[in-house]
């Protein structure tokens, strides 16, 4: 299924099974997913601002050029194996998240975010045996931060 170029303001999408749906380049500002499934979805240029992602259940999802900073991601605590590309987590708080076996890449010259990842509070997180490709982490904080087999690539 495919939410591509749709404009789906303020839509509940709440309590639904949205497992391999399509969200690209779609106006999701508002939207609720919380207890939703969101295993293996793909999210290119979406538009998160104000979305509802509490009790949320991730696994395996691609976030390609989709800025968080508006997103209240608090209650998350698993995003493993997920592949996050040219994303924006600027000054997030992401303590103890587990990211497990996912990919981080951002291209700073071909960026369309300014500071990609920098000022974001991964402590306690579950890093391990992620790649990390790119990107900016400046003040990033990493206290107590699994890093075991992550694999760091420019």
């Amino acid at each position: 299924m495919s939410f591509t170029k749709v404009d789906a303001r303020s839509l509940d999408l709440s309590n639904k099974n949205l497992e391999g749906y399509s969200f690209d380049r779609s106006n999701l500002n508002g939207v609720s997913l919380e207890n939703s499934n969101l295993r293996g979805a793909h999210f290119d240029r979406v538009d998160f601002g104000g979305i509802k992602f509490k009790n949320t259940q991730y696994a395996g999802e691609n976030f390609q050029r989709v800025d968080f900073t508006k997103v209240d991601l608090s209650g998350v605590t698993d995003l493993s194996n997920t592949r996050f590309d040219d994303v924006n987590f600027q000054g997030l708080d992401l303590s103890g998240v587990n990211f497990s076996g996912s990919r981080f890449s951002g291209f700073p010259s071909e960026s369309i975010w300014e500071g990609g990842y920098e000022g974001t509070n991964f402590s306690g997180a579950n890093l391990s045996n992620t790649t990390i490709h790119g990107g900016d982490f400046t003040k990033s904080i990493f206290d107590n931060v699994s890093l075991r087999g992550v694999k760091i690539q420019e």
